[in-house]
């Protein structure tokens, strides 16, 4: 199993020829590079997070809560809100839980609540946790600390944060990688047979985006 990092909140996720693809992206400065995938999930209806047209070759897209099985693959969506007001500011979104052969992984979409032990007490823990550190539209980076040390993952990657080419306003990974009591690596992408390599560590997968702009 195999996870690329397309920018902003969006990994490829392939278990051999089956490709999972989250929450893809359109006007966050660059363009999400061509792609092919089999499964879309979308935590929500942004436009920086369901740019489905931008895929080909797609079966299905999920963008409910509930449980799924695509190809042997177990995917759940959990309800979660956008903001810290029980979504009357920016509405909802949805946690998207894979379960691989060999891998779980958690994407938390634009998630925005703050931690609460009843938050905790509905994500599942995962090998690897995909959290959005970049403020403003979704938690900052203290939060995503506190998300870390209570979810506990073998690998956290960091998503939704201000890059060299992203035109929104959100801060980058710096208080996120402040707060956070681990060690921080980069990798081009990242292959389920090193999970236990880079266990208890702070994982940045290089964008892969269109080199066209």
């Amino acid at each position: 199993m195999k996870i690329e990092y397309l920018g902003h909140s969006c990994f490829l996720m392939s278990e051999g020829k089956i490709k999972f693809l989250t929450d893809p992206y359109t006007g966050v400065g660059y363009e999400m590079p061509k792609v092919e995938a089999d499964y879309i999930t979308c935590s929500h209806d942004h436009f920086d997070h369901n740019f489905i047209v931008g895929v080909s070759e797609v079966k299905k897209v999920i963008n409910s809560t509930g449980n799924f099985t695509e190809c042997g693959i177990g995917i759940k969506g959990i309800p979660a809100f956008h903001d810290e007001v029980g979504g009357r500011k920016r509405g909802k979104s949805i946690v998207f839980c894979y379960q691989f052969k060999d891998l779980s992984v958690c994407h938390l979409g634009d998630i925005g609540e703050t931690p609460s032990e009843e938050l905790f007490s509905r994500l599942p823990r995962a090998d690897v946790l995909m959290i959005p550190v970049g403020g403003k539209y979704t938690i900052d980076g203290k939060q995503a600390a506190e998300y870390v040390k209570a979810i506990n993952p073998k690998i956290v990657i960091p998503m939704h944060f201000l890059t060299k080419r992203c035109g929104l306003d959100i801060s980058g990974a710096d208080e996120f990688l402040k707060y956070a009591d681990r060690e921080a690596i980069v990798l081009p992408e990242l292959e389920s047979v090193d999970a236990e390599k880079y266990f208890g560590k702070i994982v940045f997968l290089k964008e892969r985006v269109n080199e066209e702009r």
